[in-house]
């Protein structure tokens, strides 16, 4: 299966976009960080990669005693980093910020997101976020291919979401 990770502070939104995502992409494998430091651990510690990062701008979790340091453009950069570093595949960055504007999205594009969102994420969960994801579907196919586990037999899978992406929004 594809693997697809959410980093958000907000465990509704993780639910939400878990959930989502499952519904868009079945068979995808949809994991969750709570902060931007454990994105980038799951990251550095996933042996065959993410083809897919929802990734928060701004965390404000609190666990423990401790609060999130790390905002998630600087994870974004540090994710950039360990691909580069590994020589391991371009994974498809999405960053979400409830400040989504054309005057930010470059700001998030610079540091390395493939995408912006902006929150809340009801505006994403109708067939809008559909038509977001289906060209971020075909980064992550073409990216797929340098994946150990990207085989070409899970392309099908992946032609069959875009098709439902289409029926969806001719509806």
């Amino acid at each position: 299966p594809w693997r697809v990770l959410v980093a958000d502070d907000s465990k509704l939104n993780r639910r939400l976009l878990k959930h989502s995502l499952r519904f868009i992409c079945p068979g995808w494998d949809v994991s969750d960080a709570a902060t931007a430091e454990a994105a980038v651990a799951a990251v550095k510690a996933a042996h065959e990669g993410y083809e897919l990062i929802v990734m928060d701008e701004q965390f404000d979790t609190v666990i423990g005693s401790d609060v999130s340091q790390m905002r998630g453009s600087e994870a974004v950069r540090l994710i950039r980093a360990h691909e580069t570093r590994m020589g391991a595949p371009r994974a498809v960055i999405v960053s979400c910020t409830g400040h989504a504007s054309r005057s930010t999205e470059p700001f998030f594009l610079e540091c390395g997101a493939d995408a912006v969102w902006g929150k809340p994420f009801p505006n994403h969960m109708d067939g809008s976020m559909q038509g977001e994801l289906s060209p971020l579907l075909a980064m992550s196919r073409q990216h797929s291919g340098q994946h150990a586990h990207g085989s070409p037999s899970e392309a099908p899978a992946v032609t069959a979401a875009e098709h439902m992406f289409e029926q969806t929004a001719d509806s």
